[in-house]
């Protein structure tokens, strides 16, 4: 079937290019014929006669549409950079639609018109500075030019263009300076989406940039940037869940002692959310927590001491001191109205009640911690802190030798949770649950489903080798390889630092009903 626009052109609508018309429809038979027409093509660009020269360039940009085309257009490439610079606005037009077809296949042979574009950006027409910008939005990706701040400067601002810059700037190697302006443009011109767009982009192929540049924005005097990075912060999971995180921490600590209410509430509840994942890099500021806990309010002190608990986890010292008085506030703050302080505080509390050495006599104090959550759970559709309440609820359950309820929780956990780099435990406890219960088969198929979610994802060492131990201890123990299990669990846990005796309370647990599959 013919294409209307050829059609014409056979017809001699177009003055000058009824040759290259007639050649061009012989093409899809005889490809030969493509040639012919782009030779016949070359002659009229730099015709005397405006509308000829305009018409082919328009014919160029047509043909250019046909990817299978793209080699065949090769010689007119030098050409398109003059196009560019013509006088005409249709010329410079039909050049930027065809160099924007041409970069999707050949964007490397292109890479040499960058700067000329940007060169002559100030002169083009709005639409053909938002062509030119689509074609250097997709040179950068295969080279490394890319425009200077101040353009970026000069046209996020603009109604018209703001997306394509935004989609531009993915590829500039470092957005610290170029920060604050993104960010107090977040609520104008209803850039707000294109910015968290971008920012989704930019975490993903670069999150180190992004975590850096944001660090920079966080004590601006514009408590709006602050607020918006904050935003940021919080909302990201690629930036939230990324062990660099804790570069912000100095920045994150004095925000919390901020007077603007939303700039400490934001602070301090994005802090409660990547304690887990930096609580190592917390003990360089300890210190600071302890003064914060002591001087802030009630919201504040609920949250900290609950972050320190957590941190007591690998050293107890941190809260031998105030180890009852922290209790006695996260039992008296489980029951607040806040469904979130409620949810933070009731982890923190059966925390605590974890560390209770295990005994048959102690079951009830279990079941108690157990019961705060659950009621917890019923009294509110939790959203926040879903993953931790239904990992907690698996491991009291697991206490207390409810094991069918600890696996179900378990399961809850992992299915509320898409991030494998905060799932993984509750994966091999899951595996560990059913080899305990004499079910090996199910055990090996949550195995495959596991090393499913985490075979193409790029773990850190730490974690891969920790899944890579509890895999040779799962392999022995479906070969009923009892003593080498335990001794490779025993190993594994000496070279785990934990300065809190009670931490080691499970693994003790581990052990014992590992042993137990011996009678089995």
């Amino acid at each position: 079937m013919v294409i209307k626009w050829l059609s014409d052109v056979k017809k001699g609508k177009y003055k000058g290019i009824q040759q290259a018309g007639i050649l061009y429809s012989y093409g899809e038979q005889y490809p030969e014929y493509i040639e012919l027409t782009i030779h016949e093509l070359m002659e009229k660009l730099n015709h005397d006669n405006d509308i000829i020269r305009k018409n082919a360039f328009w014919m160029i940009s047509k043909i250019s549409d046909q990817l299978i085309h793209h080699t065949y257009l090769t010689p007119i490439i030098p050409i398109l950079k003059f196009g560019i610079k013509r006088e005409k606005r249709e010329i410079r037009r039909f050049s930027l639609e065809t160099l924007n077809n041409l970069a999707q296949t050949m964007p490397k042979r292109l890479l040499f018109i960058y700067n000329e574009i940007l060169d002559i950006f100030d002169e083009f027409e709005k639409d053909n500075q938002i062509l030119a910008l689509k074609v250097l939005i997709q040179l950068s990706e295969h080279g490394k030019s890319i425009p200077n701040n101040e353009f970026f400067l000069k046209y996020i601002e603009n109604k018209k263009l703001s997306r394509y810059i935004i989609s531009l700037l993915i590829y500039k190697d470092s957005y610290k300076t170029i920060f604050s302006s993104i960010l107090s443009n977040l609520q104008k011109n209803g850039l707000a989406n294109l910015i968290f767009d971008f920012i989704d982009e930019a975490s993903n192929k670069r999150p180190l940039k992004i975590i850096l540049a944001l660090k920079k924005t966080l004590l601006k005097m514009d408590p709006l940037i602050r607020q918006n990075s904050l935003i940021i912060l919080s909302q990201n999971p690629n930036i939230k869940n990324n062990p660099k995180i804790y570069l912000i921490l100095p920045e994150l600590l004095k925000l919390i002692r901020s007077k603007i209410r939303a700039i400490n509430r934001i602070s301090l509840f994005l802090l409660y959310d990547i304690h887990k994942i930096i609580i190592e890099e917390l003990f360089f500021y300890s210190d600071e927590l302890l003064r914060i806990r002591k001087t802030g309010d009630k919201a504040i002190k609920i949250v900290i001491k609950s972050i320190l608990i957590d941190m007591a986890c690998l050293d107890i010292r941190i809260i031998k001191k105030y180890k009852k008085k922290i209790y006695k506030t996260m039992k008296r703050a489980k029951n607040s109205d806040d469904i979130r302080f409620s949810t933070i505080a009731t982890l923190a509390y059966s925390k605590i009640i974890l560390w209770i050495p295990i005994d048959k006599t102690n079951k009830e104090i279990y079941q108690l911690a157990l019961n705060s959550c659950l009621d917890l759970t019923r009294k509110y559709p939790i959203h926040d802190y879903k993953y931790e309440m239904f990992e907690r609820i698996s491991i009291l359950n697991y206490y207390i030798e409810n094991f069918s309820k600890a696996k179900e929780f378990l399961q809850k956990a992992i299915n509320s949770e898409e991030n494998i780099m905060r799932s993984y435990k509750s994966w091999i406890l899951l595996i560990l649950l059913n080899f305990i219960v004499r079910l090996p088969k199910t055990a090996r198929e949550t195995q495959s489903n596991f090393k499913r979610e985490y075979e193409d994802i790029k773990l850190p060492k730490r974690i891969k080798k920790e899944i890579s131990i509890w895999n040779e201890i799962f392999e022995d123990l479906y070969h009923i390889k009892i003593e080498n299990a335990k001794s490779k669990l025993k190993s594994y846990y000496r070279k785990v630092i934990i300065k809190n005796k009670w931490e080691h309370a499970h693994i003790d647990l581990f052990l014992k009903d590992i042993d137990n599959m011996k009678s089995s």
